[in-house]
């Protein structure tokens, strides 16, 4: 099972993801309103990717997956918008972003996006797994 914390201030766009990804029957999905929340709870619970809209109120996308990458390294983040381009494409996966999914194509690229970002943090996983033991 593969715990999804969604993360963005509108209601419609949440529900939507919420929806899509809840049909999935290997998804656990949580959500969230602000980022602040977000990174809440983070720490009371285990979340295995976040994905999260870039423009929110109380911090953007950008400084989410900063404060998940530098207190959470391990959890992936996938960041998803409605105003975007490939720079802020570049610049989601510079800044440690796991993945890019305009909000225009989330039908079409949500879950895909997520099983890969999953198969490869299972695949990282497990070569870390064999390394220790070799």
């Amino acid at each position: 099972m593969v715990s999804i914390l969604i993360v963005d201030d509108s209601a419609i766009d949440r529900q939507l993801m919420d929806g899509l990804l809840s049909k999935e029957s290997d998804f656990d999905v949580w959500t969230s309103t602000s980022a602040a929340d977000a990174l809440e709870q983070m720490r009371q619970g285990m979340i295995d990717i976040v994905v999260t809209d870039l423009q929110m109120p109380d911090a953007d996308g950008l400084s989410l997956v900063r404060s998940i990458n530098e207190g959470f390294s391990e959890v992936p983040s996938i960041l998803v918008t409605a105003h975007g381009s490939e720079q802020i494409a570049s610049q989601a996966l510079d800044e440690g972003a796991a993945g890019y999914v305009p909000k225009t194509q989330i039908a079409q690229k949500l879950v895909e996006t997520i099983r890969n970002v999953w198969l490869l943090m299972q695949s990282e996983r497990s070569y870390e797994k064999l390394a220790q033991h070799t």
